[in-house]
């Protein structure tokens, strides 16, 4: 295994690196514990993150996935590729009626 000073550093990494070795750093209480609730955490994030698209961009990915699906392209999981189409098939009626 390389040592730390190999590697290419940015001045945070590199005070980070010098504390540890300083031995200035102390292990965080119930670690283990603080790592379930940042995980918890950061997958509540991830369910609450809205992803914006455009209506060219949906289209987009509409025509990769029917592609996919019909053309017995490289994707595999065909049940989950058809549910993905049909909901961008209905995202797309609904924002083509809205219009």
């Amino acid at each position: 295994m390389p040592e730390l000073k190999e590697f290419d550093l940015d001045d945070e990494e590199q005070e980070i690196l010098d504390a540890f070795e300083r031995g200035e750093l102390q292990p965080i209480p119930n670690m283990e514990e603080k790592i379930k609730e940042l995980q918890m955490a950061a997958e509540a994030h991830l369910r609450e993150t809205t992803i914006s698209i455009t209506y060219n961009e949906l289209v987009e990915v509409q025509e990769v996935l029917s592609a996919q699906l019909h053309g017995g392209g490289y994707l595999s999981k065909t049940d989950h590729i058809k549910s993905l189409l049909d909901k961008i098939e209905a995202a797309i009626q609904n924002h083509s009626l809205a219009s």
